[in-house]
C-alpha cells in the first residue's frame, strides 16, 4: 500500500433527536442554502426523520435536494448522478 493523508472534517451526530437539530447546526457550522439529503431505505420516512429534517430545513430557507439510492460501496454512475444534482442545484440557487 502506498502512504497516504485522508482528510475529512466532518461533524457526525449520532443520537435520539439529533436530526431535530438540523437547522440549527447548518446555520452556525456552514451557512449552507442547500442541502443534498442522502439516505437509503424508507425507514428515514417510515420513522418521521425525513419529515423532520425538512421543517427544520425549510424554517431556515434551505432548499432540500434528495436522493435514496445510497448504497454500500456504490458504483460510480450513482457518484456521478449525485455530482450532476449538486452541479445543477448551483444554477438553481443564485446569490
Amino acid at each position: 500500500m502506498q502512504n497516504f493523508n485522508y482528510y475529512n472534517p466532518a461533524n457526525i451526530y449520532f443520537g435520539k433527536g439529533e436530526e431535530r437539530r438540523i437547522g440549527e447546526l447548518i446555520d452556525t457550522e456552514s451557512h449552507s442554502k442547500r442541502v443534498l439529503v442522502l439516505y437509503s431505505g424508507d425507514y428515514i420516512f417510515d420513522l418521521g426523520i425525513y419529515d423532520t429534517i425538512e421543517t427544520k430545513l425549510h424554517a431556515k430557507n434551505i432548499k432540500i435536494f434528495k436522493n435514496g439510492d445510497v448504497v454500500p460501496n456504490p458504483e460510480i454512475s450513482l457518484i456521478r448522478k449525485l455530482v450532476t444534482i449538486v452541479k445543477k442545484s448551483r444554477k438553481l440557487i443564485s446569490f
